[in-house]
């Protein structure tokens, strides 16, 4: 049911703040549990803008899905991940990925060479290691320089994320769920609450744009927002801007040595041929959302207020490092004319790792995406699931501990 104009209820069991990704998953993972139980309990998502708005990190139609991490537990998560996708595909009747294969390019005998090797062997990931030649003779739309390697996997592939959001969104409501789009939470306090057969017991009482609702309990999936709602700096979130580039090929150039529909594979870079032992982390796919067209831009930004981001991409990323990316990678790119160009937004933590966890105040958080965690939705919908119903998680959640910033 959607509650977009409709009065809001005095009381919900579980109530989700932020309706991107990761809170259309929760409450699908959270009402399809309920729905089981027959009890009649109940579950809100509330978003403080429009499903689908720009502002946020849930926007878009091209999201890379692999299992290609350096770190074991993202690839034995992952695994997990593509199982729920899969499931929630097929119970919406909806393909919302479409498998490309994926390739990582890095340096020959680095630290994240033999760390993705590891990982991925490990997991049971099967991948190949691919010189110039062979990259070349599979996949003619890139090049590497001299002392990189390309790792290539079969399972990767692009998530187009607006459609995605749709998809858990309305399996959600399927099961029971109340989506209410335009409802700002503003603040939550813990207070004895009634719920709907009149018994009394401890919860958050919630002020929004639309009055005050009770809850048993809340989840924060509030994304860049979470901090000024929690009131939390010792979480460290870094909110930050990022410029989404898309390109051409060169006339002459086959487009189609771009496209998903022709087996493209997503690609992310590792390090900068130029000061190989500096940090860099580039991404691209092929355009879902532009056909004809590939995405490629550098996983990085410059710090921003949610609330006062003008979205607007910052030109001067193009011009200083991603041209000669795409020069030395994609050699049929037109690079000195990019198509398009949209901000998007990380919320990162200091580590890059998520944070899931249960707060003091009993608030169940998922934050911190770092701009890597869109492929991992409906799993981290089911891990929140869990700590909102106060179960074990099936995965390990230490590595995502709010603490390890105090």
């Amino acid at each position: 049911m959607n509650a977009d104009s409709a009065r809001l209820d005095s009381f919900y069991d579980v109530v989700i703040v932020g309706g991107g990704i990761m809170g259309a998953c929760t409450a699908y993972s959270i009402a399809r549990r309920f729905e089981e139980e027959g009890l009649g309990r109940r579950v809100m998502l509330c978003e403080q803008f429009s499903f689908g708005h720009k502002r946020g990190s849930s926007h878009g139609s091209s999201r890379i899905i692999r299992k290609s991490y350096h770190e074991s537990f993202y690839v034995r998560m992952m695994g997990r991940a593509y199982m729920l996708w899969d499931e929630a595909q097929a119970e919406a009747n909806c393909k919302v990925i479409t498998r490309t294969g994926g390739l990582d390019f890095v340096l020959e005998g680095s630290e994240i060479e033999t760390k993705l090797k590891e990982s991925m062997k490990s997991a049971g990931v099967e991948f190949s290691v691919l010189d110039l030649k062979s990259l070349s003779d599979r996949f003619p739309g890139f090049s590497m320089p001299p002392g990189f390697v390309c790792i290539q996997s079969g399972d990767a592939g692009v998530v187009n994320a607006s459609s995605a959001c749709e998809m858990f969104r309305c399996l959600a409501r399927r099961h029971g769920a109340i989506t209410a789009e335009n409802l700002t939470v503003e603040s939550w306090t813990a207070a004895e609450v009634v719920d709907l057969t009149g018994k009394r017991l401890q919860g958050k009482l919630l002020r929004t744009s639309r009055g005050v609702v009770h809850a048993s309990r809340i989840v924060c999936t509030a994304g860049a927002w979470t901090a000024k709602l929690l009131g939390r700096q010792n979480l460290t979130l870094d909110p930050i801007n990022t410029t989404v580039v898309y390109w051409k090929t060169k006339e002459g150039s086959d487009p189609g040595v771009y496209q998903a529909e022709k087996n493209a594979p997503v690609f992310i870079v590792y390090a900068d041929p130029k000061e190989p032992h500096g940090v860099l982390n580039a991404y691209g796919t092929p355009a879902i959302e532009y056909p004809g067209l590939i995405k490629f831009c550098l996983h990085s930004g410059s710090s921003c207020s949610p609330e006062d981001r003008l979205c607007i991409p910052n030109l001067q990323d193009i011009e200083e490092k991603l041209k000669d990316l795409t020069r030395t990678f994609l050699p049929h790119v037109d690079v000195e004319n990019h198509v398009a160009a949209e901000a998007c937004m990380y919320n990162n933590t200091r580590d890059e790792n998520f944070i899931l966890d249960v707060l003091s105040d009993n608030t169940v958080l998922g934050c911190g995406f770092s701009g890597h965690g869109f492929k991992f939705g409906p799993l981290i919908g089911e891990l929140l699931c869990s700590l909102a119903l106060d179960e074990e998680p099936e995965f390990s959640l230490e590595p995502f501990s709010a603490r390890r910033f105090s």
